[in-house]
């Protein structure tokens, strides 16, 4: 499975920065293509922004540590862009949309298991 964690997340000006643990191969990064679509991963408290190629996916994956700028970026509508390695930036479209569907979603739902409603709930909620 192609994925990356998101190692710093921070504000830039009309953006919120996601730099990730390790860098994405020249190749793969050039190829990749945002697909406005996001997951969960309730186990590891992680939302997921989905990237592809023509063959695979590659998984953007936003920590609990981030949530708290991302809550910032959402409220403010700074749009996020991720460092895939040194030479690729790619914005992540829709972004905000998929996230507060997927807030929305958690709440009251033991489908993601309490743990991360919870935790969802005190970094987005009201």
């Amino acid at each position: 499975m192609n994925k990356g964690t998101v190692a710093e997340l921070r504000l830039e000006h009309n953006t919120v920065v996601a730099t990730l643990e390790e860098e994405v191969k020249r190749e793969q990064a050039k190829q990749l293509q945002a697909t406005e679509r996001m997951l969960v991963d309730s186990d590891d408290h992680a939302f997921v922004y989905v990237l592809e190629d023509e063959e695979t996916f590659f998984y953007l994956r936003f920590p609990e540590a981030t949530w708290t700028v991302l809550k910032e970026g959402m409220n403010s509508g700074k749009e996020v862009v991720a460092h895939l390695n040194q030479e690729t930036l790619i914005t992540c479209h829709n972004f905000y949309n998929e996230l507060r569907y997927l807030i929305d979603n958690i709440a009251g739902n033991g489908n993601y298991g309490e743990e991360m409603e919870r935790a969802v709930q005190n970094a987005f909620g009201e």
